[in-house]
């Protein structure tokens, strides 16, 4: 009757212990109680051990080595009799449950149950029992017996290893050399890689290393890793982050403000009994060198990560605080991150997703999603600048060249005007020069870098690309296509008029000879520049669009 009701009430406690989330192993067996005992738990090698004696149930998992020099006992119920008991390991927060009749222990979890070796005598003589009716499971596996023994072993799968701080140590300070060795200007996109991998290494030991409390930083100079952890609540907070203010180098510190709703995401896909985030430090590019080796603020590299989840299109922005001196005028900063090709082989910088504000001594970065992030700088606002000044100039000289023609055409007998090419070339190159200078006073920030798709992959993933332009879409919209729309009525009213005058004059003339004609008015005027309208539709439609545009209007030269 006894073991009935144990049995029931493990159900329950079971149950409660397996709360947070599955178990990821669960050892459960039936214990004869033939005198008072303990259940002891003990560091032991790479394994979970459990061994049965009369005098107490021992169970056996790595401790980490400042807990080596103890162990915890725990009274167990002073009835005698036999026992349901049942042992869960969680993987999410490595922690064992033991659940022994009514009894739900979280062993190694309370430190007052932990005694010191040498306080007690551990050679207490120990009579062994065999344990009855013993099952296990591994997720995912089946339900498997085994017969009844004293004593069982279950090796750790190498991703269940536990792994140590000085293990973390160690790749730390392999990949800090690694990146300290000097390299070519532009290291190839197999050394990247190398790199990539060893930080991708680094990041998994970082997801499982057993922590002393409840964040930890490691690391040197070169690379910084601290792993933060957050307990579940009904109503998670922000959560803030502050780096270490460095006195030299051109970024000082930063900060990493997390906004609760990331939490609340997380929990609402899954319950959860612990959060892990990684922030870490990288303070050199090396392995984050693109095409166009552009360069990022101090050479520094901020990976934000939540272990093994993948966080993108947040209703709240990640705030980044990159603290730093202050810039020169002609450097425009930029929010990135970066964007690895559907290979991993090599990558680029892109700002899809991020916001940058920038003040006179930082520069902060609201982002929608988590990855490896960087303030890149461009030596962009002039290039946006003449970038503009082009194109406005290639709109003005289309409507100058409009003008001309009619004059040749309507105008045959008073065609000419003093000073004409003198009056033309002011307005060609001087209302440019008037609406690029007014948007420059306007805010010296409207021309940087600015990050456009390129390439859309079968699997849905895009490739940007960065170049100098007008970085607000406003003044983009308002001055380009507005100035476009004016040239290109204007140009086909004077199309429409030289049109009526030709046929007009040849009204016996030929009629492939008229077409032809109208075709190169119309290309020379610019009419085709229309189609430029079309890239605002999105799949192929826009895509053969631009191939028009770019092919018909290469003949207008």
């Amino acid at each position: 009757l006894q073991l009935i009701c144990c049995s029931v009430c493990l159900c329950h406690a079971g149950l409660g212990a397996r709360g947070h989330g599955e178990e990821d192993f669960r050892f459960c067996g039936d214990r004869n109680q033939t005198q008072e005992s303990s259940a002891i738990f003990q560091h032991g090698p790479a394994t979970i051990s459990i061994e049965n004696t009369a005098q107490a149930l021992i169970i056996k998992r790595p401790f980490l080595p400042s807990r080596r020099n103890s162990y915890y006992k725990y009274t167990l119920p002073p009835t005698l009799g036999r026992y349901r008991f049942c042992i869960f390991w969680f993987e999410s927060n490595r922690s064992l449950q033991l659940v022994y009749g009514k009894q739900s222990i979280p062993l190694g979890g309370d430190t007052s149950s932990s005694v010191p070796w040498g306080q007690e005598s551990q050679k207490t003589e120990r009579t062994r029992a065999n344990i009855f009716n013993v099952s296990y499971i591994i997720k995912g596996g089946k339900n498997t017996s085994l017969d009844a023994k004293a004593e069982y072993f279950f090796p750790a799968s190498p991703e269940s290893m536990p792994v140590w701080e000085q293990d973390v140590e160690e790749q730390l300070s392999t990949l800090a050399s690694l990146l300290a060795q000097p390299l070519a200007a532009a290291p190839g996109a197999r050394e990247q890689q190398r790199l990539r991998r060893k930080l991708g290494q680094l990041e998994r030991m970082l997801a499982k290393v057993e922590l002393e409390g409840q964040n930890q930083t490691f690391g040197e100079a070169t690379v910084h890793a601290t792993v933060l952890r957050v307990q579940p609540s009904r109503a998670p907070q922000p959560l803030t982050f502050a780096a270490l203010r460095e006195e030299s180098g051109e970024v000082q510190g930063f900060t990493v403000d997390l906004p609760g709703s990331l939490f609340m995401m997380v929990k609402e896909r899954e319950e959860v009994v612990e959060h892990r985030v990684l922030v870490m430090d990288i303070n050199r590019q090396t392995m984050f060198q693109d095409e166009n080796s552009s360069h990022v603020l101090g050479d520094k590299v901020v990976s934000i990560s939540l272990v093994d989840t993948v966080v993108a299109n947040l209703s709240e922005p990640v705030l980044l605080t990159f603290f730093h001196d202050q810039l020169p005028r002609n450097v425009t900063p930029l929010c990135v991150f970066w964007q690895e090709n559907a290979s991993g082989s090599s990558g680029s910088w892109d700002s899809s997703g991020c916001t940058t504000v920038t003040g006179s001594s930082q520069t902060q970065c609201r982002c929608n999603h988590l990855t490896y992030f960087a303030v890149l700088m461009a030596v962009c606002t002039a290039g946006g600048l003449f970038l503009h000044f082009s194109l406005l100039s290639c709109l003005t000289w289309m409507g100058i060249e409009g003008y001309n023609l009619y004059r040749l055409v309507i105008e045959v007998f008073n065609a000419y005007h003093d000073q004409l090419l003198l009056k033309l070339c002011l307005a060609g190159w001087g209302l440019p020069i008037f609406c690029v200078v007014t948007i420059l006073l306007a805010s010296w920030t409207n021309y940087g870098p600015v990050s456009i798709p390129i390439y859309e992959s079968m699997d849905g993933r895009t490739t940007n690309a960065t170049i100098c332009w007008i970085t607000s879409p406003l003044v983009h919209n308002t001055v380009n296509l507005g100035f476009f729309s004016l040239v290109f009525l204007f140009n086909s009213v004077m199309l429409g008029a030289m049109v009526r005058e030709i046929l007009r004059q040849n009204k016996k003339g030929h009629k492939l000879r008229h077409v032809l004609a109208l075709l190169g008015l119309s290309i020379l005027l610019g009419i085709p520049w229309a189609l430029i309208f079309f890239s605002f539709t999105s799949g192929v439609f826009c895509l053969v669009s631009l191939y028009i545009f770019t092919i018909i209007n290469s003949l207008q030269g």
